[in-house]
C-alpha cells in the first residue's frame, strides 16, 4: 500500500468523522428546538385553560394564539387530554424543583414538614394560575378525566404520600413524633389539609396568605404529631 493511498484513507476517515459530528450537532439542535416549541405550547395552553377552562379552551384557538397550524399541535400532542396531562406534569416538576432543597436539607422531621408546607403555599401564592388549574382538575369527575390523567394523579398522590410517610417514620424513630402515629394515615391527613387550605385560599383569597396557612398547618397538624410540642421548631 502506497503512502498516498494510506493518506487518502486517513483523510476519508477524518472527513467521515467530521460529517458525523456535524449531523450530531444538527440533530441535537433539532431536539432542543422541538423541546422549546413543546414548552411554548404547554405554557400557552396553561394560560388559555386558566382563562376559559379545559372544556371551553379549544385546540383551534390555541393554534391561532401560537400562530401555527392546528395540525402542528398534534405533532407534539396527539390529543387535548395529552396536552392537559403535559401541563399537570410541568406543574408537578416545578413544585418538585421548589421542594428539592427542603427534602435534601438537614432539618429535623417536623421542621421539614413545616418547610414543605411553607414552600408549597409560597409556590401557589406566587403562581395563582397554577392553583386555579389544579382546582379544575380536583373538581373534575372521573368520567371527565382521561385514563392517563387519572393514572398519573393516582401515582402522584402515592409518591407524595410515601415521601411524607418516610419523613414521619424518621420522626417516630428519632422520638420527635408520637410513637402511636400511623405514618400512612398521617401522610394522607397532611395531604388533605394542604389541598383543603389551597382550595379555600382560591375561593377566598382575601382571607388567606402563605403565612396564615403555615400557622394553621403548624397548629392543627404539627403540634398534634409532636411528642414534645416545642420540638418541631427549627
Amino acid at each position: 500500500m502506497t503512502g498516498r493511498s494510506v493518506s487518502k484513507k486517513t483523510g476519508n476517515r477524518k472527513g467521515l468523522a467530521e460529517t458525523l459530528k456535524v449531523r450530531k450537532r444538527k440533530a441535537a439542535r433539532s431536539v432542543e428546538a422541538k423541546q422549546q416549541r413543546r414548552e411554548e405550547i404547554i405554557h400557552a395552553a396553561l394560560a388559555l385553560f386558566v382563562r376559559k377552562g379545559f372544556s371551553a379552551g379549544s385546540m383551534n384557538e390555541l393554534a391561532r394564539e401560537l400562530g401555527i397550524a392546528k395540525g402542528t399541535l398534534y405533532v407534539y400532542f396527539p390529543s387535548k387530554e395529552a396536552l392537559w396531562l403535559a401541563i399537570v406534569e410541568l406543574i408537578a416538576k416545578e413544585l418538585d424543583r421548589f421542594l428539592q432543597p427542603v427534602l435534601t436539607s438537614s432539618l429535623r422531621p417536623l421542621a421539614t414538614l413545616e418547610k414543605i408546607a411553607r414552600t408549597t403555599f409560597e409556590y401557589y401564592e406566587q403562581n395563582a394560575d397554577v392553583c386555579a388549574i389544579l382546582i379544575k382538575i380536583w373538581a373534575s369527575t372521573d368520567a371527565s378525566l382521561a385514563t392517563d390523567m387519572r393514572a398519573w394523579l393516582r401515582q402522584a398522590y402515592r409518591d407524595y404520600r410515601e415521601m411524607l410517610a418516610s419523613i414521619l417514620r424518621e420522626g417516630i424513630a428519632a422520638g420527635e413524633i408520637r410513637p402511636e402515629t400511623d405514618p400512612q394515615s398521617a401522610a394522607s391527613f397532611i395531604l388533605a389539609l394542604l389541598d383543603g387550605l389551597i382550595v379555600q385560599w382560591l375561593a377566598e383569597p382575601a382571607l388567606f396568605n402563605a403565612e396564615r396557612c403555615v400557622h394553621a398547618f403548624r397548629s392543627v397538624c404539627l403540634e398534634g404529631l409532636a411528642a414534645d410540642r416545642a420540638c418541631h421548631r427549627e
